[in-house]
């Protein structure tokens, strides 16, 4: 009997970045807020660090929250109070 190689096991590319939830509700803010706004401007305007601000926009875009077609400014995908 001749066996069949099983087929490779694909793994899953979604990935989160570890950071806290409170400020992903200012950084929803900002983008909802301002025109457009860069990484920077949203973590200016939650008054938290950048890179903080850049895990929160990746989580963000990965669950449809944000859109970038530009990959340097942020617009939501969906309403947004």
């Amino acid at each position: 009997m001749s066996a069949k190689a099983s087929p490779a096991k694909k793994s899953l590319t979604l990935r989160f970045e570890a950071v806290k939830i409170d400020p992903l509700f200012t950084v929803l803010d900002a983008v909802a807020w301002l025109d457009s706004p860069t990484g920077k401007q949203i973590a200016q305007f939650a008054g938290i660090d950048p890179r903080t601000a850049g895990k929160l926009l990746k989580n963000a875009r990965s669950i449809r929250l944000v859109e970038s077609a530009d990959d340097s400014t942020y617009v939501p995908a969906q309403p947004y109070p």
